[in-house]
């Protein structure tokens, strides 16, 4: 008895050290990435008009919906290469993986045919809601941000396999190196080109996919090199397990790019693109916290997850408790960054662009509301108990566009009202979600709840 105590002691122990040299380590980069991010955004507007800000930023946006079509497939190689790591099973492992590149490569390609089959079609002024004469610099602006993006696609899976690893402190050296080698191409752009939406976007995504292809490169040449992936052990079958894994979270990553990636679309239809730029970089300033915080959340999934899997619920609580009392001292540092807005926004973009407070105030309630309910989510999610969290999500991802239409235009809100759209949607899951967790570790969850 003594030495089974003794023994899931040192497993509590060792859970934790992982967790805190995960949360350490990725602090420091994301520090560092934090400050490479403040300079990307003064450089950028310096270098365009605040209009074309705008539409490459309802442009990234737009594309960022590249990253779900993986159909759960680097989900589905996050918990099955887990397991295999565990094993020491390098044999399976370099299966899983090279059997994810594969089929990620094929939806890839599949993803840029599609796309420049439709792309001459389209009429990218109207779709942006500026003057024709903007129509051939956002098309060619267009074709780079897709090609940079479906490229992304496959070479973010080395993250999916960092986190597999529980290494999820080194995924931020992707961000970190990213950060560096924009701002000092975007030096470079402003010293010897002229002012050019298509200039921005090669500027900031070049960079970018080399920064992300040479950290691929060394991984697998260094710490993954006996899992790296081989034509010959590309394993057909496993591709339909790897996909019915990770479809879970495919519907629930779906629904919330919905939520957080057309709010950009509604204002540059319904108003300008300019004004996408303070809606931004408001959201950018308190996103700036609400990313610490999430942080702190990062290794907890898989912690959370094997915990899980052992019943140790009383860890289980303990870290919950832990991280709302974080939380709350998270919301502390909001109402901080809320009252300091102005003299923060003037340091950091100067007069170029003005920012009302009440855009401000309305952004730290979405960053509260969104990290409270990141506490419950990466729990229920490592339970793999998801049936809840994808209704949920396609009901508020339902909602979420006539609502914030609703509000910014029809009930008078403007930006505010966008924003408030999202905040009243996501509010649902701050309710749901917790009430779930609760019930699965009591061991009260029955049908759908413990599904």
């Amino acid at each position: 008895m003594i030495s089974k105590l003794f023994i899931a002691s040192r497993r509590l122990h060792e859970r934790d050290q992982k967790y805190v040299k995960n949360v350490a380590l990725s602090l420091v980069l994301q520090g560092f990435s934090f400050c490479g991010t403040i300079f990307i955004t003064p450089l950028a507007l310096g270098f365009l008009d605040q209009e074309r800000f705008g539409i490459w930023l309802v442009v990234s946006s737009c594309f960022n919906w590249i990253s779900v079509f993986n159909i759960g497939l680097g989900c589905g190689l996050r918990n099955k290469l887990a397991e295999s790591i565990a094993h020491g099973d390098n044999h399976s492992s370099r299966k899983i993986v090279s059997t994810t590149y594969f089929f990620v490569g094929i939806i890839a390609i599949g993803c840029l045919i599609t796309f420049l089959i439709l792309y001459p079609f389209v009429g990218w002024s109207n779709l942006m809601n500026v003057d024709i004469s903007m129509q051939s610099e956002i098309k060619y602006s267009v074709l780079v941000c897709a090609m940079a993006f479906i490229l992304r696609l496959l070479l973010s899976i080395m993250m999916n396999i960092l986190e597999a690893d529980q290494n999820v402190g080194l995924i931020k050296i992707f961000p970190f190196l990213s950060n560096i080698a924009v701002i000092v191409s975007l030096i470079i752009a402003r010293v010897f080109f002229q002012s050019s939406l298509l200039v921005l976007c090669i500027v900031i995504l070049i960079p970018e996919i080399i920064v992300y292809i040479t950290l691929n490169l060394v991984f697998f040449r260094k710490r993954y090199q006996a899992i790296s992936p081989k034509l010959s052990e590309i394993d057909l079958p496993l591709g339909k397990v790897l996909i019915g894994m990770g479809f879970k979270f495919f519907i629930i990553q779906i629904t919330m790019i919905i939520i957080y990636s057309t709010d950009n679309i509604i204002i540059s239809q319904l108003f300008n693109p300019a004004l996408v730029t303070p809606y931004n970089i408001s959201f950018q300033y308190m996103g700036f916290a609400a990313s610490f915080f999430f942080l702190l959340l990062s290794p907890s999934l898989a912690a959370f997850s094997e915990a899980n899997i052992k019943n140790d619920d009383k860890w289980i609580i303990y870290t919950i408790k832990r991280l709302i009392f974080i939380w709350l001292f998270f919301c502390l540092g909001l109402l901080i960054l809320v009252l300091f807005s102005p003299f923060a926004y003037h340091v950091w973009i100067g007069d170029r662009v003005i920012i009302p407070m009440t855009l401000t105030v309305l952004m730290a309630i979405h960053a509260a509301v969104q990290s409270w309910n990141n506490i419950f989510g990466s729990y229920v999610s490592g339970t793999g108990k998801l049936n809840v969290s994808i209704i949920i999500g396609i009901i508020i991802s339902t909602l979420n566009i006539p609502l914030s239409i609703f509000l910014a235009r029809d009930a008078g809100f403007g930006l505010n009202g966008v924003i408030l759209g999202s905040i009243l949607c996501i509010s649902i899951i701050s309710v749901v979600i917790p009430i779930q967790s609760y019930l699965i570790i009591t061991r009260k969850a029955r049908w759908i709840w413990n599904m």
